[in-house]
């Protein structure tokens, strides 16, 4: 299915082991993604360990959103040069990108329909 979806030009972007914490980024193969973790959380703590499972999600996604996949946190909008009459104005549109997100829990897909709402459609579908 990886394979597929990055043939049709998908960013593929799963949970993956960074720092002692689950975090999203850009996966090649589901070797990528990591198997065999277990979260232990309480109250101001989160911690990792390593189990002997297969489970390849079978934690719960560390301290970040989806957000920054599907809404750049920083786009250009505007390009202005310095010409001899002062300056020219040029507005950039941003660069669409189709991502796959991987082992996305329910919670993070109900984080996005509320983003959908509160944020207007900006790239054609």
């Amino acid at each position: 299915m990886l394979d597929a979806l990055s043939a049709k030009g998908y960013r593929l972007v799963g949970p993956t082991l960074r720092d002692g914490s689950i975090v999203w980024e850009t996966i090649q193969h589901v070797s990528d993604v990591q198997t065999g973790w277990r979260d232990q959380q309480e109250p101001g703590r989160y911690r990792l360990e390593q189990t002997s499972s297969n489970e390849i999600f079978g934690v719960v996604h560390g301290p970040q959103s989806l957000k920054p996949f599907v809404c750049a946190p920083r786009e250009s909008l505007l390009q202005i040069e310095r010409c001899k009459d002062g300056f020219a104005t040029t507005a950039t549109l941003p660069q669409a990108e189709t991502v796959a997100i991987i082992g996305a829990r329910a919670c993070d897909l109900a984080g996005l329909v509320i983003q959908d709402r509160i944020f207007p459609k900006r790239y054609p579908p």
